[in-house]
């Protein structure tokens, strides 16, 4: 599947920076996820311990940041600086891209990974286990696509 004009595909380019390959591709990730609500969600069954009155990046966002990234090919945080500032990613985590801040900067994307407690993962695991039941029971995600 191609998602630019000169027919490489944003999945296998090199990453190199902002100046890489487009992460636009990934906007028709963004459209599955608001008609599946799946980063919604995910991030409920996240407890946000945080200090509400401290807080730039809300959970949603966080996870959209991370789900998104790591389905672009960014498993880990070492391009979160640059991440940040792609607009592509930024519509993808439900901000503006010219007028929004930039996403959640590496530090604060380690923070919120390693706040996550076991509680937390084993009501993620029953979230994602009952979405690919549904999904073997009914039309898969997948199918959708063919409706863009």
């Amino acid at each position: 599947m191609c998602f630019c004009a000169h027919c490489s595909c944003f999945c296998n380019g090199p990453r190199s920076g902002p100046s890489g390959p487009s992460n636009a591709g990934g906007l028709l990730l963004r459209e599955l996820d608001q008609r599946y609500r799946i980063a919604e969600k995910a991030a409920a069954c996240l407890h946000d311990s945080r200090d509400s009155g401290k807080v730039k990046h809300d959970l949603l966002s966080l996870v959209r940041q991370r789900l998104f990234a790591i389905a672009l090919g960014y498993e880990d945080n070492n391009d979160a600086a640059w991440l940040s500032k792609d607009p592509a990613l930024k519509i993808m985590a439900g901000k503006a891209p010219a007028s929004a801040d930039d996403l959640a900067s590496q530090p604060t994307l380690s923070r919120f990974e390693n706040m996550v407690t076991a509680k937390d993962l084993r009501r993620l695991k029953s979230f994602f286990e009952n979405l690919g039941q549904q999904q073997r029971r009914g039309r898969p995600i997948a199918g959708d696509l063919l409706h863009y």
